[in-house]
C-alpha cells in the first residue's frame, strides 16, 4: 500500500533552519522506496484552503506546527486547521516539548482527532501529559532527532585524529529561564561553571552560553569536529506547565525580585520547578556520536540509550566533579573506546536512523487505514441484509 501523505510544518524564521530541524520535517523522505507520496505545506506562509488536502490518506502535524500552543494568539494560529475537521484519513502528531502547555496540546489533538502519537517521554508520563489522548491514540516512542545516514558519513570524513583537534573541550546553550525548571538550568550552569573551573588548566576550551556565539547549521558540525569531548545534559524540563501557568507565575515572580534565585524561586512556587523529570536524548547527543566527540555528560536516564562510561564520561549532577575533566580527557585509550563504542551502537547499528521513524509512523497508518478500509466493507455488506441476516 502507497500512502499519500500531508506534512503540515511552521518554518518561518532563520533560526529554524537548522540542519537538525529541516531533517526533523523530512523524516518521511526516508521511508521505503515506493511507501509514501509525499507533499509538503508549510503553514507559516498561511496557505489558501485547498481541497485536495482532504484526499490525503495521512496528515502528519510536525513538531513545528504544534509549538503553536504556546504562542499568544494560538485560537488564531489553531483556527488555520479548521478544514481538518472534515478529515477522514488517519492523523499522526509528532510533538516535541510535552511538557510545555500540555493540556493545551492534549486539548487540540483531541479536537483534530489525532490518531497517533508519536511521543518522546517515558510510558510512565502519558496520563500525566495527556489526560485525553493516553487511551484514544496509539503512541509510538521516537526521539526528538535521528541520524541523517548522509550526513553522518559526511561527518564521518571530517573526523581528525583527537591529537589534531584545536580544542579539548566545547559547550553551547541557551540560558533558559526559570519554567524549565533543574533540567533548563543545569544547561546554564554547565556553561558558567565548565568555562570557571575548565579555564583554569591547560584545557583549550570554548565554552558559552551567550547569544551572540551560536553556532548554526553546517558550522555546528565543523565545530564538533574540532573538539575532543563536549559537555552535555539530558535534554527537558523538570516542570510540568499545563497551560501556561507556571511561566505566567515565574514572570511575575521575577518581576517583583528581579535578583531571585532559582532555589528561592522554586521554594516560592511550592516545588513546582523540581517537582518531575522530564528528559530525553536530543540531536546534539547523536551529532557528537557522528563527529566522533566524547561526551561529558551530567548523570541521568538519557532515555534508557546511554550507559555511562560505555557511550558517554559522567558528570555528578551538582558538577563537583569538573575539575576532573583533564583526568578522564588524559585517558585517551579510554576517550577513543568511548567513542567508538558509540558510534557502532548508534551509528553504525542504523538503530537510531531516520528510517527507524519513517517505517514506525507508516506501518501504524498503514495499519489504520487498512482497519478503516475493512470496518467500511463490513458496514456496506452489513447495509444490504435483513435483520436476520438473510440478504435482501
Amino acid at each position: 500500500m502507497s500512502l499519500s501523505v500531508l506534512v503540515l510544518y511552521d518554518i518561518r524564521s532563520e533560526s529554524q533552519k537548522r540542519v537538525a530541524i529541516l531533517d526533523h520535517v523530512r523524516f518521511l523522505d526516508h521511508a521505503p522506496e515506493g511507501a509514501v507520496r509525499l507533499s509538503y505545506l508549510n503553514m507559516a506562509e498561511r496557505p489558501a484552503f485547498d481541497p485536495r488536502w482532504l484526499e490525503h490518506d495521512v496528515i502528519v502535524l510536525h513538531t513545528t506546527l504544534l509549538c503553536w500552543r504556546w504562542q499568544a494568539h494560538f485560537p488564531a494560529l489553531a483556527g488555520q486547521l479548521d478544514w481538518m475537521h472534515r478529515f477522514d484519513g488517519v492523523v499522526v502528531a509528532l510533538p516535541q516539548d510535552e511538557y510545555d502547555h500540555a493540556h493545551t496540546l492534549d486539548d487540540w489533538l483531541a479536537r483534530l482527532r489525532v490518531k497517533v502519537v508519536v511521543t518522546v517521554l517515558a510510558e510512565s508520563h502519558r496520563i500525566l501529559l495527556y489526560p485525553q489522548m493516553h487511551d484514544r491514540a496509539f503512541f509510538i516512542e521516537g526521539l526528538t532527532g535521528y541520524v541523517h545516514p548522509e550526513r553522518a558519513a559526511a561527518a564521518a570524513k571530517t573526523c581528525v585524529p583527537l591529537e589534531q583537534r584545536t580544542h579539548d573541550v566545547v559547550y553551547r546553550a541557551n540560558n533558559l529561564p526559570y519554567w524549565f525548571g533543574w533540567l533548563g538550568q543545569i544547561k546554564s550552569r554547565l556553561g558558567t561553571e565548565g568555562a570557571r573551573v575548565l579555564s583554569r588548566g591547560s584545557l583549550r576550551t570554548d565554552i558559552s552560553i551567550r547569544p551572540s556565539d551560536t553556532v548554526l547549521g553546517d558550522g555546528w558540525i565543523s565545530f564538533l569536529s574540532g573538539s575532543v569531548s563536549i559537555l552535555g545534559s539530558e535534554s527537558g524540563s523538570s516542570v510540568l506547565d499545563r497551560r501556561g501557568e507556571v511561566a505566567a507565575h515565574i514572570r511575575a515572580l521575577l518581576a517583583e525580585r528581579p535578583g531571585l534565585t532559582f532555589e528561592d524561586a522554586d521554594a516560592f512556587s511550592g516545588g513546582e520547578l523540581t517537582r518531575f523529570h522530564f528528559a530525553a536524548i536530543g540531536p546534539r547527543h547523536l551529532e557528537a556520536i557522528m563527529t566522533g566527540t566524547v561526551q561529558l555528560l551530567v548523570e541521568g536516564s538519557y532515555g534508557g540509550h546511554f550507559t555511562p562510561w560505555e557511550h558517554y564520561i559522567p558528570l555528578q549532577r551538582d558538577l563537583s566533579d569538573l575539575h576532573r575533566v583533564p583526568e578522564y580527557l588524559a585517558d585517551r585509550s579510554m576517550v577513543q573506546r568511548i567513542i567508538e563504542r558509540a558510534r557502532a551502537d548508534f551509528i553504525e547499528s542504523g538503530s537510531h536512523d531516520y528510517a527507524v521513524l519513517a517505517r514506525n509512523v507508516i506501518d501504524v497508518a498503514a495499519l489504520f487505514r487498512t482497519l478503516e478500509a475493512q470496518s467500511a466493507t463490513t458496514s456496506a455488506s452489513a447495509s444490504v441484509r435483513s435483520p436476520t441476516g438473510v440478504p435482501r
